[in-house]
């Protein structure tokens, strides 16, 4: 802890490397297209990235109703913007992206107006951010990660498993059985890693098993419309 942070019982370490993890500002994302295309807008096209950016965030935060938010996103980093978020805080406390009211320990400390007290609001008027909610939202960004990818898991093992079901179903072979046993061992891993939190179920799988088959049943030379449209697709793909 350095003089700064011993003097105003501030730590400035968390709040700085919080602000630069890599999904700095934005709500996390399991979206690898988003992730790079943040990722080349904040270092391939510099500046005018991160610029493009925050004005994106501002009018989507503008549409869900959040117009001081908004304004915050709109506002060049730096004072102007930090004296706009230290009122805020004074008002309302430190609320999510959703508007609701950042809590911890099950509810039992909320950040809100009371928490922020005149002291650290002076800070959050200089940009130095509260050490407690920077440790939080950092924990909570990883959290989300976390069950991200274990959702992203889940949907390929689920769908590989499907997949080469039915490929085995229509070509019963050695080659298309390999695939698909090998399919259950990830299955297989995947529960024994994840299987408190959210397990591959027989009615996963026989779920996404129907719906891969009615699709294909329900293509049109392998092209996969709603029934609504199939009439249509037919007559455009048969000319």
């Amino acid at each position: 802890m350095g003089i700064l942070s011993a003097v105003t019982g501030l730590n400035m370490q968390t709040p700085l490397s919080a602000d630069n993890m890599f999904m700095r500002d934005v709500e996390s994302t399991g979206s690898i297209r988003d992730k790079v295309t943040k990722f080349m807008f904040d270092t391939g096209f510099g500046a005018i990235g991160g610029v493009t950016l925050q004005i994106a965030d501002g009018l989507d935060l503008w549409q869900q109703g959040q117009e001081r938010k908004a304004m915050e996103k709109l506002t060049p980093y730096g004072i102007p913007r930090a004296a706009q978020v230290a009122v805020r805080l004074g008002e309302e406390g430190y609320t999510t992206r959703k508007g609701d009211l950042l809590t911890k320990n099950y509810d039992t400390k909320k950040f809100d107006a009371e928490y922020y007290t005149w002291g650290k609001l002076a800070a959050q008027f200089l940009g130095v951010r509260d050490a407690e909610v920077a440790e939080l939202q950092k924990a909570q960004i990883l959290a989300k990660d976390a069950v991200i990818k274990i959702q992203q898991d889940k949907a390929k093992v689920v769908d590989e498993i499907s997949r080469t079901r039915r490929a085995f179903v229509l070509k019963p072979s050695d080659e298309n059985l390999n695939k698909f046993n090998e399919a259950q061992r990830k299955q297989a891993i995947y529960n024994i890693r994840y299987g408190t939190v959210d397990p591959i179920l027989d009615e996963d799988l026989n779920t996404s098993y129907r719906t891969r088959t009615e699709a294909e049943w329900d293509s049109v030379g392998g092209l996969r419309v709603a029934k609504s449209y199939r009439e249509a697709a037919k007559e455009i793909t048969n000319r």
